[in-house]
């Protein structure tokens, strides 16, 4: 899905310096002269052709710089991304240029121009930041590119290097950074417990060891075996998860400038990167008047790549949510009990009510968990 229309390209008619018009203006003194003594108006003619020879040869000398534009594979939604311009001068003349990406509609581009002074025979490294405000596919076409001319008699523009095209994702930079805080709260919950014994789910029985605390002693086997055994526990996995994006019309209106169906979608992802790293099966869904993307749950790291490429795209439509038909393609297509957390926005009792009433069709196999936004 693209979501960009680049800009048109600019006018690739030179466009006269201050100097260059200057120039020009001193066409009026042989003006006067031949107007004064000779009468014939020939002065101004000459002139002019030799202004229009002047900017016609400082046009052709103009040289653009080679560009080369680097960036990640994935941007960030709502967060500022860099892209990398490599500029390189093959003249042996100092270059003044200014650079603008064509870059428009869902972006906010900062600095939107580049002025730069480049060395002869040298190459620049310049950043400028991008900060999307939708997700999908965007273009870039070709770097527009205005170059004074050797003489600074007029600028000459180029487009310059390859036209290209990014991806913007869900805020994976916040995932980043919460994936780093998970990893080290399970360090620190699996010291605990490994200090403590503690934890949810038994595992086995061992010989009492020092430090080992008096309640966990199972006293029937202490008995049987006639040496002092305690229980020990490990964290409960391989549960699932399931969760399900609203992607009907109230996820379309903004908070802070991001569609509601980003905010829920951001949450989801970190409920999917929370649930995988406690060995869980995790799934998602999104849904309209249908269920329009189905992920079934599974474990492991590639369950959030494959996540990541079904719904990084997805959009939510002018429609009104069917909860009870997506709930009912739901049971058709995952039996096995899970967590299923709903992500949805309410406004009034009535579609309430048929949220309810379609939750209520899960419980006999499923787990239901409601998500809202505040007002």
């Amino acid at each position: 899905m693209s979501l960009t229309n680049p800009l048109r390209p600019k006018s690739p008619l030179p466009r006269v310096t201050k100097r260059g018009l200057g120039l020009l203006a001193l066409g009026f003194i042989p003006t006067l002269i031949d107007f004064a003594w000779v009468g014939t108006g020939w002065g101004s003619l000459v002139w002019n052709l030799i202004f229009l020879v002047l900017i016609y040869r400082d046009y052709g000398q103009t040289a653009p710089p080679t560009i080369l534009r680097r960036f990640a594979n994935r941007f960030s939604l709502g967060r500022v991304n860099k892209i990398t311009l490599d500029l390189t001068n093959a003249t042996g003349r100092v270059m003044i240029l200014e650079a603008s990406e064509p870059l428009d509609w869902g972006l906010e581009v900062s600095p939107r121009m580049l002025s730069l002074c480049l060395a002869a025979q040298t190459t620049t490294h310049v950043d400028y930041s991008v900060t999307p405000k939708r997700r999908g596919t965007y273009a870039i076409a070709p770097t527009q590119v205005r170059v004074l001319s050797p003489w600074g008699l007029c600028w000459r523009w180029f487009q310059v290097g390859e036209a290209q095209t990014f991806a913007v994702y869900p805020d994976l930079e916040g995932l980043r950074q919460l994936s780093i805080r998970l990893a080290q709260y399970n360090d620190l919950q699996t010291r605990q417990r490994n200090r403590r014994g503690i934890s949810t789910e038994f595992a086995e029985l061992r010989d009492y060891g020092t430090g080992d605390e008096v309640r966990f002693i199972d006293w029937k086997a202490t008995a049987r075996r006639g040496l002092p055994m305690v229980r020990t526990f490990q964290e409960e996995r391989d549960q699932t998860l399931l969760i399900l994006i609203d992607g009907g019309r109230m996820m379309r209106s903004e908070v802070q400038g991001v569609q509601k169906f980003d905010w829920a979608l951001n949450a989801a992802l970190a409920l999917v990167l929370a649930g995988l790293g406690r060995g869980d099966r995790v799934g998602l869904g999104v849904f309209d008047r249908k269920l329009q993307v189905f992920v079934p749950p599974r474990p492991g790291k590639a369950q959030l790549e494959a996540i990541l490429q079904r719904v990084y795209d997805q959009t939510p439509q002018p429609v009104e949510p069917d909860y009870t038909g997506a709930m009912a393609q739901v049971l058709a297509r995952y039996s096995r009990r899970a967590l299923v957390v709903v992500l949805t926005d309410l406004i009034d009792p009535e579609a309430s009510a048929e949220l309810l009433n379609a939750l209520a069709k899960l419980a006999p196999r499923h787990l239901p968990f409601c998500v809202t936004f505040q007002d």
